[in-house]
């Protein structure tokens, strides 16, 4: 919601990348700030997805071809 109230007052580029000794050494269009809290929701969900339809994997033992359950 702050992001939305003081979008206007950004500059027109952004620090997109920071080096080692926290200087910025990449920037982006001010509307890249939309893209970081997008990306995250995006991939909790997609975290939350994948682990509801994978939560156990099963392995196939080489020797004698038998299932076995690894929890992990």
């Amino acid at each position: 919601m702050l992001l939305i109230i003081f979008f206007n007052r950004l500059p027109a580029e952004v620090p997109s990348h920071y080096n080692i000794l926290g200087e910025p050494d990449c920037y982006a269009n001010h509307w890249f700030v939309f893209f970081i809290p997008h990306s995250v929701s995006l991939f909790g969900v997609s975290y939350v997805i994948w682990n509801k339809n994978h939560n156990s994997c099963t392995f196939q033992n080489p020797i004698n071809g038998s299932h076995q359950k690894n929890s992990i």
